[in-house]
């Protein structure tokens, strides 16, 4: 953890490959695919990764999973339930 800040004030900075929560920004998690979490404020992952995820560890809604990276949903993605 390095210190930073911005205008929302001070807040811990974290190094590529953790993140930490908004809502506990003392605690650092390292992430079992580094390039979900590209570092830096609370709450910070890659593209289309929940942020409210223990270490970036899911897709944001309206994103889905593929291999390592979130890619968004489309109408081509869901299948009529009948």
């Amino acid at each position: 953890l390095t210190a930073g800040g911005d205008s929302s004030g001070p807040h811990p900075l974290v190094d590529r490959g953790y993140m930490t929560l908004a809502s506990d920004p003392l605690r650092a998690y390292r992430c079992l695919v580094p390039g979900h979490c590209p570092g830096g404020p609370p709450a910070t992952c890659a593209k289309l990764h929940d942020p409210l995820a223990v270490a970036c560890g899911r897709c944001r809604e309206g994103a889905y999973e593929a291999e390592i990276e979130c890619l968004p949903c489309t109408r081509a993605d869901t299948a009529p339930v009948v």
